[in-house]
């Protein structure tokens, strides 16, 4: 495993609890952090660490299976045990003292029941989205379809009005012309007859 430094050589990374040995192995899917062989040993033997998962690295199937979430190693924030329900009269998750100390008559719901209701709901969202998205689109389309078709008439009604401005300076040169003619006959055949 290599990243890059700022001048944008290749730098092999270090395992992330020892940040001395390059030779990357696992990677705690808990933790997110990338373990060598000693330190992953030394992980798992942490009580508090040691219902993490570690995947194998060279095993990409079992690192992109392991995506399930654990609830059993989310501690309470007051109490510090770990939390093992949810109050949906609260909505906040509460181990065993919470519930016997300020949630004793409030509507309780595991963790795994609460998680899937709210991914249950997410998923409804994302449906609603991605149909008012698609909706959108579609509509969006067909405001283009009638933008370009008012802009070619816009186009074409200009073109009209350019060929009856022609039309009507030639008619009035011509108009004007025969005016004039009109006059000079008529100032000429005066001149004859004052002579």
């Amino acid at each position: 495993m290599a990243s890059n430094d700022e001048g944008g050589a290749q730098v092999l990374k270090t395992c992330d609890l020892c940040e001395k040995d390059t030779d990357i192995r696992y990677k705690c899917m808990d933790c997110n952090k990338f373990l060598c062989e000693k330190c992953k040993r030394i992980h798992k033997n942490v009580p508090t660490l040691s219902l993490h998962d570690i995947c194998d690295l060279k095993s990409e199937l079992s690192c992109q299976i392991n995506t399930k979430v654990r609830m059993d190693n989310i501690p309470c924030s007051y109490h510090k045990k770990f939390q093992c329900m949810f109050c949906k009269d609260c909505e906040v998750l509460v181990c065993s003292e919470c519930i016997s100390n300020s949630h004793q008559k409030h509507c309780l719901e595991s963790l795994e029941k609460t998680c899937e209701e709210k991914l249950s709901k997410l998923e409804r969202y994302k449906a609603k989205i991605e149909k008012d998205v698609a909706c959108l689109q579609k509509s969006y389309s067909d405001f283009a379809i009638v933008k370009t078709e008012w802009e070619n008439s816009l186009d074409d009604i200009s073109s009209k009005i350019n060929e009856k401005e022609e039309e009507l300076k030639e008619a009035v040169t011509k108009y004007t012309a025969k005016m004039r003619d009109g006059v000079t006959e008529k100032n000429g055949t005066e001149l004859k007859i004052c002579c």
